[in-house]
């Protein structure tokens, strides 16, 4: 099984909020996973590390089991606003 990654784009994109958000606040996010860095500067997240720790940060109640497109990107988005 291969590892893919997700750059700070992509993971801005799940927060809702902006790479320049991102950068000044990665460090500081409880229980956040720590990111690689490519050619030292480029930061890449491992995927499955940011959607299990999404998946742990999602509130139980919001937690349903529908299939409908894009209801888990709103609950998400949702959530990442409270941080």
């Amino acid at each position: 099984m291969s590892n893919s990654f997700l750059n700070i784009q992509e993971v801005a994109a799940r927060f809702g909020r902006s790479t320049s958000w991102l950068y000044q606040h990665y460090k500081t996010i409880a229980g956040f996973p720590r990111p690689i860095r490519l050619n030292g500067y480029n930061l890449q997240w491992n995927s499955a590390e940011v959607d299990v720790w999404f998946a742990s940060r999602v509130n139980p109640a919001y937690r349903i089991n529908d299939n409908a497109a894009g209801v888990y990107d709103k609950l998400l988005a949702a959530n990442a606003a409270l941080l």
